[in-house]
């Protein structure tokens, strides 16, 4: 019956992606596609199913910290369909292994870090979709969205017994009698037009012009007012850049570096200069960004935005084309004619630019550098540094350390 079972959702699969199991926790017997079995995985799922009271016709969604799901469906009283592990975004292995190998599952750590590394990205929608699909294919029933059952539903959802209500009612009135009104939203607008622009000169015209307004007092301790304004000015920030085309990693780890920063300044705390700082990042790079989707053809610009954003893995041709959906000899041709190079001759240009960053504002030695940007030996790097730059590594770092 399993096997039966199971050649209707091997389409599935191929279809979808998603790795399909089938497992019968009395027999122990399990099948799976891609041919990777995760005993202890779907003995904690089903563990959860029966926990939250899952059924035939009430499926299980497991959401770990929205790294990755996984859902469970029942087919009898000891039969699973499992799909997944699955997640959103290609997390890094440090990240994953860290969570993984503090779970119940802990012993399928290897095995679950393929599966997401080489598996699709998939929202929780996707899953949800491709579990009632399962389910149907297996039982010919509809199981509706609404009886997805999914682990911490209630934080999911912010539900909350707290009601604000007459705090707030308290704060309109007392701003009315005072007169008091937040900065308008048009000048808030117009610093994050600089920098979804990639435009400094927006930026001076709004520094330029006095202010009208305040900005909302959200604590009555001005340190931490201070902190308070400039994590959700940085916040607005980050996503003016996304909207700007700047890959949201990287705007998530430059509105990360700022506050940090912030963080680490003493009381009283003066954040003037590390807003505009934040803001001056933030246009530069939105700026090159645009500067290289229209000095390029997009499918070059997407090949330069790869590259950049994995100078510390292993890339080479293959990777790139695979990822922008190429011919590798397509793409190499464009790529020299557009930009002036070959790939790997801008894949080592992007490595030592790297390499010099990370001289000038890291402490990490120069063979830790070599071996972080995949160099194949430390005196290779130096080589090919000393080439680009006429000086060693260690040189730079003598001359332009911080």
């Amino acid at each position: 019956m399993l096997k039966h079972r199971y050649d209707f959702l091997r389409t599935l699969q191929l279809a979808t992606g998603i790795t399909i199991s089938i497992a019968d926790t009395r027999s122990g017997i399990i099948l799976a596609h891609p041919d990777v079995r995760l005993p202890r995985m779907i003995a904690y799922a089903a563990s959860q199913f029966e926990e939250n009271g899952c059924d035939l016709e009430h499926p299980l969604l497991v959401s770990d910290q929205s790294l990755y799901f996984f859902a469970l469906a029942g087919l009898g009283s000891s039969s699973y369909v499992m799909l997944g592990p699955v997640g959103p975004v290609k997390y890094g292995e440090k990240l994953l292994r860290r969570h993984l190998e503090a779970s119940p599952y802990a012993e399928e750590t290897d095995a679950v870090l393929n599966l997401l590394r080489y598996g699709p990205n998939c929202s929780v929608q996707n899953v949800m979709n491709t579990l009632r699909l399962a389910v149907h294919i297996i039982s010919g029933q509809l199981v509706s969205t609404d009886n997805i059952r999914m682990l911490s539903q209630d934080f999911l959802e912010g539900n909350t017994k707290e009601n604000i209500g007459g705090t707030l009612v308290k704060n309109q009135y007392e701003a009315a009698e005072n007169g008091e009104a937040h900065t308008p939203w048009a000048y808030e607008e117009l610093f994050q037009q600089a920098i979804r622009e990639g435009n400094p000169e927006v930026f001076r015209e709004y520094r330029s012009r006095p202010v009208p307004g305040m900005i909302g007092r959200m604590s009555e301790n001005d340190t931490r007012q201070k902190r308070y304004e400039f994590v959700a000015s940085v916040t607005l920030f980050c996503r003016a850049a996304i909207q700007g085309g700047l890959d949201s990693e990287t705007a998530y780890l430059i509105s990360d570096t700022f506050c940090q920063e912030m963080d680490l300044l003493p009381p009283p705390v003066d954040t003037g200069r590390l807003y505009i700082s934040a803001v001056n990042t933030y246009i530069s790079k939105v700026r090159e960004v645009q500067g290289t989707k229209k000095k390029y053809s997009p499918d070059i610009a997407e090949c330069c935005r790869f590259i950049e954003n994995n100078v510390q893995n292993h890339i080479g041709l293959t990777e790139i084309a695979l990822h922008c959906g190429i011919s590798k000899r397509w793409i190499s041709r464009k790529f020299r004619k557009e930009t002036g190079c070959t790939i790997p001759e801008y894949i080592q240009r992007k490595k030592l630019e790297r390499a010099r960053q990370l001289l000038q504002y890291t402490r990490y030695s120069v063979s830790e550098i070599s071996s972080i940007l995949q160099y194949s030996t430390q005196s290779y790097f130096t080589e090919q540094f000393r080439k680009r730059y006429h000086m060693t590594p260690k040189k730079f770092r003598e001359m332009y350390g911080a």
